[in-house]
């Protein structure tokens, strides 16, 4: 299964993590979740991308819709 979503952080640290192909969310609650940017260029000073997100993901009974 795959959700979408978006990352929000400062527009430096969102620069430095753009586009890797090995990028894991660690989740407060525990999960493991990997991310993978759905665009392809970032826009300059950008704060949020777009990702599709794989991994330890909830039950669809807690998603918000």
């Amino acid at each position: 299964m795959t959700g979408s979503g978006e990352i929000r952080m400062p527009p430096d640290a969102l620069r430095q993590v753009f586009g890797r192909e090995d990028l894991d969310l660690l989740t407060d609650d525990g999960r493991l979740l990997s991310l993978r940017f759905s665009e392809k260029q970032l826009p300059v000073a950008s704060d949020s991308a777009h990702v599709d997100v794989t991994g330890d993901l909830p039950p669809q009974s807690e998603w918000r819709h």
